[in-house]
């Protein structure tokens, strides 16, 4: 019988292959390089025994004992822009990030191209960039060299940091401190409480911010309205003392529900409230709603007699007169912070940050499981 070309002959099994570790750039410092120069002289041993000793590339350290390589000289092809005209560019995003004008990365390319057509111009040659913005390769690079890092920033109004003056929040102080003497200690307990709303599920992104290496705080941006960014699905409003936290109430999009979506929650969120919206927020109704919940959670009741300070922001449903009448009748003084200021004097903008990530996150994972 006439066998077929390759049967009957058995497969070697294919060799495992053991992938090879990267390998990875000799990092030096000038000192280095001093050392080793200095390390030379002293011993008198010869110039690759001297660059082993700091682990330098030998041809680095011929190249700088023989004078050809100047201490803290740029290595590699030269950039696009000069070393000058890239300190300006940094000491201009160190300058915007302090002024909360945090640039993002086209703002960014479109000032380093405005930097090279002036370096073009004085040298008599054509621009580098004719189509009017740095190249994405240029940026990667800069950014590389100079340890710059994107991050996440909230996009302030204009007019929030215009608003938002030391005389504004002095101001505010002035007022509340003979309120935080009244308040502060009744009965052994703190009856001060700062009430906000916030949606925690919502469409949208904010925006990149380029910071320098090293910036670790919240940083900020001037755009539009943060609700040109957003579109809000369901909106929390929580209230809380250093004593008591109040039960959260929850503001969903739309004209009603069936069921109650906190019927599982009872025992997680005693006392949590779910009320429908059509835009997911609060409104004059809702805010005289949430005063009845709040009174009727408050440690140790309020009353004329017994009354308690809430720090709010000045929504508009806390400037309706049913609704001052009524907080006023109920034991409830409130003081509103002044107008665009929530951003610096909110503490519950610390709270709703790490809040609505941890939501944000199991809303996604739900999402994925049900594909």
């Amino acid at each position: 019988m006439r066998k077929g070309k390759g049967k009957g002959k058995r497969k070697r099994p294919a060799a495992a292959t053991v992938p090879l570790p990267k390998q990875r750039r000799k990092q030096y410092t000038d000192e280095d390089l001093r050392e080793s120069l200095e390390f030379q002289r002293r011993t008198g041993c010869s110039g690759r025994v001297a660059a082993a000793h700091t682990g330098i590339p030998y041809t680095t350290y011929s190249r700088y004992a023989n004078g050809q390589l100047e201490i803290g000289a740029r290595s590699g092809p030269p950039t696009a822009l000069s070393d000058a005209a890239e300190k300006m560019l940094l000491k201009y995003i160190h300058d915007m990030g302090a002024r909360r004008l945090t640039p993002t990365i086209a703002d960014v390319r479109r000032a380093a191209t405005e930097l090279e057509s002036v370096e073009a111009k004085e040298a008599q040659r054509k621009p580098r960039w004719p189509d009017g913005q740095a190249s994405q390769d240029w940026w990667y690079g800069f950014k590389a060299r100079h340890g710059l890092r994107l991050r996440s920033c909230q996009v302030d109004e204009a007019d929030r940091i215009a608003a938002c003056t030391p005389e504004v929040v002095q101001g505010f102080f002035d007022v509340y401190k003979p309120l935080y003497e009244k308040f502060c200690n009744v009965a052994g307990r703190v009856r001060i409480f700062n009430m906000d709303e916030s949606p925690i599920m919502q469409l949208g992104r904010w925006a990149k911010g380029v910071v320098l290496a090293g910036n670790t705080g919240q940083i900020h941006r001037v755009g539009g309205s943060s609700r040109a960014l957003m579109r809000q699905l369901v909106s929390m409003v929580t209230c809380f003392s250093p004593d008591a936290l109040i039960p959260h109430v929850f503001i969903g999009k739309g004209a009603g529900r069936k069921r109650d979506p906190l019927q599982h929650c009872a025992e997680t969120m005693p006392g949590a409230a779910f009320i429908c919206s059509k835009t997911a927020m609060i409104n004059h109704e809702i805010f005289a709603m949430w005063l009845d919940h709040f009174v009727k959670h408050v440690p140790g009741g309020v009353s004329p007699e017994n009354p308690v300070l809430l720090l709010a922001d000045g929504h508009s449903s806390r400037l309706n007169p049913d609704n001052i009448a009524k907080a006023k009748q109920l034991g409830v003084e409130i003081l509103l912070f002044p107008g665009k200021c929530t951003h610096e004097l909110q503490p519950c903008d610390q709270i709703f940050g790490g809040f609505k990530t941890n939501v944000s996150r199991e809303v996604r994972t739900h999402a994925r499981r049900r594909r």
